[in-house]
């Protein structure tokens, strides 16, 4: 019920009810990924750069300690012939996993802000800090970093070829 109404706040760009109403579900102990993810769209729809970053950085689900402890226990229990096909099978659900991570559709938000405001570098070092939390970039994440790569090389090259007309 919290998320609901801290989505119809995020929905009225209502930053000030948002903040209050996560600072109630925080002192609840009820702060979840969608509570993360949900503030950050307002933050980004508001343009609160520094606040979705601070989100981001101190709620991010870290999947590093359950997947690899999980792929341990997998190859332990396994024979050595069974052990490399089951660290495999370990690895690449390690991998899936990463693809839905529960916070990638926050940092997508803020990517594709910063790319829709040219600052083509902001949403490239998000992509890396990204990658440093183990939240792996998802197809839609590639597409805006790549529609603000094209239009930054057509911006660039079309304004080199009328300096030199």
């Amino acid at each position: 019920t919290y998320n609901i109404m801290l989505k119809g706040f995020a929905k009225d760009s209502n930053i000030k009810q948002a903040t209050l109403l996560s600072n109630k579900l925080k002192s609840l102990n009820l702060w979840d990924h969608v509570t993360t993810n949900t503030l950050v769209n307002v933050a980004v729809a508001t343009n609160n750069f520094d606040l979705a970053e601070s989100l981001l950085s101190n709620y991010t689900i870290s999947t590093l300690s359950s997947s690899s402890s999980a792929s341990a226990s997998s190859s332990s229990s396994a024979s050595s012939s069974a052990s490399s096909s089951s660290s495999s099978v370990s690895h690449k659900n390690q991998r899936n996993y990463n693809r839905r991570h529960p916070n990638v559709e926050a940092y997508t938000e803020l990517v594709n802000r910063y790319t829709k405001t040219q600052q083509l570098q902001k949403a490239l070092s998000t992509i890396k800090i990204m990658r440093q939390r183990q939240v792996q970039p998802n197809e839609y994440t590639y597409t805006c970093i790549i529609g603000a790569l094209a239009a930054s090389s057509s911006s660039s090259s079309s304004s080199s070829s009328s300096s030199s007309s």
